[in-house]
């Protein structure tokens, strides 16, 4: 029998630009994109290539791997936000890259997409720069995760009418299996159970789903208009990215106790945001008018 349970909100009290914590006498209130979030400003702004789309987990060097480019040419660039955002490593991919990855392993993975509604997944050296490997995919690479442990791959595929995941081993590329995942599906993230992953829905909401079954085993509606889904480092907390029109924010859930801690800033135009290493700051990637620019929050203080 298929069972679904509502998660918990947390409620919270957007006052003065401060989260105020949930009381009994307090209703509850589900951040989405028409809620002011609190006001914290970037404490780094850093240009980026104009065609910025994309961004890997940070690297706990110190390194996070950024996609940007046009229709005629991509590239995959590491930069070191730990040394004033110097170029580290640079790697020209496919023209149709969609979105980047990076493993435990120093693995770099690149999701395509083409005109014609092919798909694969490109894994290069995070190194060498050089391609190691090119894994067919059923469809359009539209979002992808590594898990924990580094040997295997989850990514998001856009199909003929609809959406599924498909598990990638990285020892022998082999993919693993694949099952159906709601059509409004536009990202995917893993926590700390192996057994269930997140998919979050442009509707604003995030499903979490039987890694065994491929069942929905709770739904949590935390806004309207996501479009970015990332982990923290220690898998606690889960980042979604919801725009609608100019106007972005972000819905932090704690994944043990199915509640919506926080709504945080995010700049019109942000297409991704991840964790730093240390789960203190937001990296976000923002691309709007032709422009493109990488702004780090500090949330240490803001997230309980």
């Amino acid at each position: 029998m298929r069972i679904r349970r509502t998660w918990r909100l947390k409620a919270i009290s957007l006052l003065f630009g401060i989260v105020m914590v949930s009381c009994s006498n307090v209703p509850s209130v589900v951040p989405d994109s028409s809620n002011i979030p609190i006001k914290i400003k970037p404490v780094k702004v850093y240009p980026l290539p104009a065609g910025t789309i994309s961004e890997a987990p940070p690297l706990f060097n110190g390194g996070i791997w950024i996609l940007s480019g046009s229709a005629q040419s991509k590239v995959a660039t590491e930069y070191s936000v730990q040394n004033d955002f110097t170029i580290e490593n640079k790697i020209f991919i496919s023209q149709n890259a969609s979105t980047i990855a990076t493993t435990s392993g120093a693995l770099l993975v690149v999701g395509t997409s083409t005109p014609s509604g092919d798909g694969s997944l490109n894994i290069y050296s995070g190194i060498s720069g050089t391609e190691l490997n090119s894994v067919p995919m059923p469809g359009p690479v539209v979002a992808i995760t590594s898990v924990p442990s580094g040997n295997e791959l989850v990514a998001l595929i856009k199909r003929q009418q609809a959406m599924s995941v498909t598990f990638v081993n990285l020892i022998n590329y082999a993919i693993i299996k694949s099952f159906p995942v709601p059509q409004a599906a536009v990202a995917v993230s893993l926590g700390s159970d192996p057994n269930t992953i997140f998919v979050l829905l442009a509707t604003g909401t995030v499903d979490s789903i039987s890694v065994k079954s491929g069942v929905v085993q709770s739904e949590l509606k935390v806004g309207n208009y996501g479009n970015y889904l990332a982990i923290s480092n220690n898998q606690t907390r889960l980042l979604a990215l919801k725009c609608s029109s100019s106007t972005c924010n972000i819905s932090v859930v704690d994944t043990s106790s199915d509640e919506v801690l926080a709504a945080l800033p995010a700049p019109a135009g942000a297409v991704a945001v991840e964790f730093s290493a240390g789960d203190d700051i937001l990296y976000e990637i923002v691309n709007i008018n032709g422009t493109s620019n990488f702004q780090e929050f500090y949330v240490k203080t803001f997230i309980p």
